[in-house]
């Protein structure tokens, strides 16, 4: 893509500009594509607000005898799945004189910002997905996070939470004056934690993410993740009749996997997803700070689920005459969710708090 200033466009002439604005923005925002990446990708641009896929369902054989007439037919059964459209969008604001003073590599900046910054949007929205964020029996893209106000207990206290299990914790705090508590242990699978601080005669508020996931293991040994638990995950998900080929694992739970003397540096053409460290357990290892601490997610890509296009980056202008500028807003509509759940499983329990059957 050629800068603004190799594209020899009067910089005053905006209403020239704003057709290779929108290009600068949309080629800025496909690096920060990860996520979006482990779904198929369907291209909807008839207009609708939402798409329904077909969700296959089993068919089987039987034993027949030699010249023997099949006289019994089986048709495959569908169920369907809605997949809704999310708009993303944002807006900069030009000032008069970086238009009148040429001030191109300041524009430049601010559209490879923008296209950045969408493009985080949207890959963060497939992301939620696949960690199980978005709890569709609430609604459309409804975020999985929770609050609960629990009664307080003695120092070292155990808490059940009443959404299992879960992910992440936003925050814990004494009720009466919101003071932060110590959160000293976390069993993510089964919903419980320890808090250092005596509570009693006061409440503890909690607000964390849950997961809409339904296969959810802990690893053989909390705080760590190990080749024996990409081995028994993978075997799970192959008994469900899918075949996994990919784990994305947060940077902290890199040092484990590099000291596995069968794990191997993945070779020049064999990476699936950009990105890929190497392969150990037959899964390409993948590493995103996107992932949360707590976790790593194993998934068969091919099969796990959808993210549709639904419109391309499109621009909007507006004059802004009281503060002397220019705004334009620019918009993206897409979508995204898993159709086949046992195509997708995540290790929980990994993080440095762990402790699974607290």
């Amino acid at each position: 893509m050629k800068s603004l200033e190799e594209l020899q466009v009067t910089i005053s002439d905006v209403q020239s500009l704003l057709p290779k604005v929108l290009t600068k923005v949309e080629e800025s925002a496909r690096p920060k594509y990860f996520a979006v990446k482990m779904f198929r990708k369907i291209t909807d641009r008839s207009g609708v607000r939402k798409i329904t896929v077909p969700k296959r369902g089993t068919m089987s054989a039987d034993y027949v005898s030699e010249a023997t007439e099949i006289t019994s037919f089986k048709e495959a059964s569908y169920s369907t799945i809605d997949i809704p459209a999310k708009k993303i969008g944002m807006g900069i604001k030009i000032s008069q004189e970086v238009i009148d003073l040429k001030q191109i590599n300041i524009l430049n900046d601010q559209l490879e910002e923008a296209g950045e910054a969408i493009g985080d949007k949207e890959d963060e929205l497939a992301m939620y997905e696949l960690l199980g964020y978005w709890d569709w029996s609430v609604g459309d893209y409804s975020l999985a996070e929770k609050t609960d106000t629990l009664t307080g207990q003695g120092a070292g206290s155990v808490y059940q939470l009443t959404k299992k299990p879960f992910l992440h914790i936003v925050s814990a705090i004494k009720a009466s004056d919101e003071s932060a508590v110590t959160v000293e242990e976390v069993d993510y699978k089964d919903g419980k934690v320890k808090i250092t601080e005596d509570l009693s005669g006061d409440n503890l508020k909690i607000t964390y993410y849950y997961t809409v996931r339904s296969n959810v293991y802990d690893p053989a040994t909390a705080g760590t993740l190990a080749f024996d638990d990409l081995v028994t995950v993978k075997a799970q998900l192959i008994a469900k009749k899918y075949d996994p080929d990919i784990i994305v694992v947060h940077p902290d739970h890199l040092a484990s996997i590099l000291k596995d003397t069968r794990f191997s540096y993945i070779q020049e053409g064999q990476a699936i997803l950009k990105g890929t460290l190497g392969v150990l357990a037959g899964l390409q290892i993948v590493v995103s700070d996107r992932m949360p601490q707590s976790c790593a997610l194993v998934i068969d890509i091919d099969k796990a689920g959808y993210f549709v296009d639904f419109k391309p980056f499109t621009m909007k202008k507006k004059d802004l005459p009281e503060a002397d500028a220019l705004a334009i807003f620019f918009y993206r509509t897409v979508g995204a969710r898993i159709i086949n759940e046992d195509a997708i499983a995540l290790i929980v329990n990994l993080d440095s708090k762990s402790n699974k059957g607290l």
